[in-house]
């Protein structure tokens, strides 16, 4: 089988297949949100597995850092620079008429990637979402584009009619 046919293949088990029944699901018509937690996928306080919508309105925010702005120093500690980017983000939401609670998709790229960022992260995004639970993936990476920066998130909106 050649690389095409593997695409192919791939593309159609993602996209062609009959829908999964799922275990749980909690929809929010306010947000036209349905958070999806198919069974055997452990329930985690902090993020959903998967999210659906109906929505028409999309807000990609950029990746935000602990910067204030490009001119200024980044700030020092993990927690200050993702809690400084978690603002930018709240920021950049309000401005496209969204909150956190529109939020379905975040990105973190952390330098130096360790147990210790995890357990901060976690904690800094429940404060940051409160009850909303967006689908979300940490990843480590070698560095960002200002080397004194350690944190970078983006994310993903969807507002409703």
């Amino acid at each position: 089988m050649n690389a095409a046919q593997t695409t192919a293949r791939l593309l159609f088990v993602i996209f062609a297949l009959p829908a999964i029944s799922f275990a749980q699901t909690t929809t929010s018509s306010a947000t036209a949100i349905e958070h999806i937690s198919p069974e055997g996928i452990s329930a985690a306080p902090h993020f959903s597995p998967a999210i659906t919508t109906n929505s028409q309105k999309t807000v990609y925010v950029s990746g935000m850092t602990g910067q204030f702005n490009q001119n200024a120093d980044p700030l020092e500690e993990y927690e200050t620079q993702l809690r400084q980017a978690y603002e930018k983000i709240a920021l950049t939401l309000k401005a496209a008429g969204a909150s956190s609670q529109d939020v379905v998709r975040q990105r973190v790229l952390i330098v130096g990637i360790s147990q210790q960022h995890a357990a901060i992260t976690r904690k800094v995004m429940q404060e940051f979402y409160g009850s909303a639970r967006p689908t979300s993936t940490a990843t480590g990476t070698s560095g960002l584009f200002n080397p004194e920066l350690v944190v970078e998130v983006d994310v993903t909106a969807v507002l409703s009619n």
